[in-house]
């Protein structure tokens, strides 16, 4: 849960070797017919859990609590031990990169990490953290390709040097990337061959969008102007 997210799909196997069903995600209240919209999720409402529990085994949270009070969740929890189903959950994030205040989603995995049958993240230091914080064991998954596999495993045309990527996304509210590139843009300078690039989502720079941020953009693209050894803000 939610079934419908990136990751979550980049995570099955091809369809003719994967015999996990995945639920798929009810619309929340409010959601036309035709939305694919998954956000804010009807899978954790404890009704939701009482009135399908025939058809699952096993609850695997990923996202979408960003908004559940710590009763809430304890809620949830509850309505998945009385109705026998394990719980899951995959720690992507131990700070909610939405959240310019880290402590609701603190709270939130006060709750969910110890009381999660098992565990999974994404890298060493994530599983080390969570052992410090609350001394639980999780498994450690890499996270899965993000694009699709075709583009993946095209052939790539030989090159001379090489490009250090900094994916900023659309600057969520814990990413500061101006010091980040300011610091890497300083050291590729004084690479031969290196060269840097900013990829960052296109709403940072759509005046229309709620992350708009015409200052950072026109930084980015001072940076670029200074020198060949960055090559340059793209938009995705």
């Amino acid at each position: 849960m939610p079934a419908g997210h990136i990751y979550v799909r980049h995570c099955a196997a091809p369809i003719d070797e994967d015999a996990v069903v995945r639920l798929p995600d009810p619309r929340p209240n409010g959601a036309p017919s035709t939305s694919q919209r998954w956000w804010p999720p009807a899978m954790l409402d404890p009704a939701w859990v009482d009135a399908h529990e025939a058809e699952f085994d096993v609850y695997h949270l990923h996202f979408g609590f960003d908004a559940q009070s710590p009763a809430a969740l304890t809620a949830l929890i509850a309505a998945l031990r009385r109705n026998g189903k394990p719980l899951v959950y995959t720690a992507h994030d131990l700070r909610n990169p939405h959240q310019a205040d880290p402590g609701p989603h603190l709270a939130a995995l006060d709750v969910l990490v110890p009381a999660a049958d098992r565990l999974i993240t994404l890298t060493p230091g994530a599983a080390a953290e969570i052992t410090s914080r609350w001394n639980r064991r999780a498994t450690v998954l890499p996270h899965p390709h993000v694009v699709e596999p075709p583009l993946i495993t095209r052939p790539r045309p030989a090159r001379k040097g090489f490009r250090v990527w900094v994916h900023a996304k659309s600057l969520r509210a814990n990413i500061a990337i101006l010091p980040v590139v300011g610091v890497l843009a300083e050291t590729v300078s004084g690479l031969v061959g290196a060269e840097l690039a900013v990829n960052i989502h296109r709403e940072v720079a759509d005046p229309a969008a709620h992350a708009y941020d015409p200052g950072l953009m026109a930084r980015l693209h001072e940076l670029a102007d200074r020198g060949p050894w960055l090559c340059g803000c793209t938009t995705t």
